[in-house]
């Protein structure tokens, strides 16, 4: 730890990096504008799709993902510009399910001792 230490503090660039993540976060610290150059936003291929379906940070990326999946199916079955399925409505199952199994785990393990 200390030949750590001495290497860190005899090298200035580690300094200045660390100068650096004081005012600002390392997301926006570690971001190279040059590795944007490199990639392609445009395709030469345009499939028709519905908009996807944000999930605002919500946690709940797999439910968000599955729905935008079939969504698309029903919106292209029953030929329908915009369309929506619940995600409140599976995660609220997925949580219920998952209280479900709790007690009946704990009601399983009612004859054993508490220790």
């Amino acid at each position: 730890m200390k030949a750590f230490h001495s290497s860190y503090e005899a090298n200035p660039l580690c300094h200045a990096m660390t100068n650096v993540l004081y005012k600002t976060n390392l997301k926006e610290a570690s971001f190279r504008p040059s590795s944007l150059q490199n990639t392609q936003f445009q395709y030469s291929v345009d499939l028709p799709t519905l908009e996807v379906t944000d999930q605002m940070h919500s946690g709940r990326c797999w439910i968000f993902s599955a729905l935008n999946l079939l969504r698309e199916q029903v919106a292209k079955k029953c030929n329908l510009e915009k369309f929506e399925l619940s995600q409140n409505y599976i995660s609220f199952w997925d949580k219920f399910e998952k209280i479900n199994y709790f007690l009946e785990s704990v009601i399983c393990l009612i004859d054993r001792p508490v220790d």
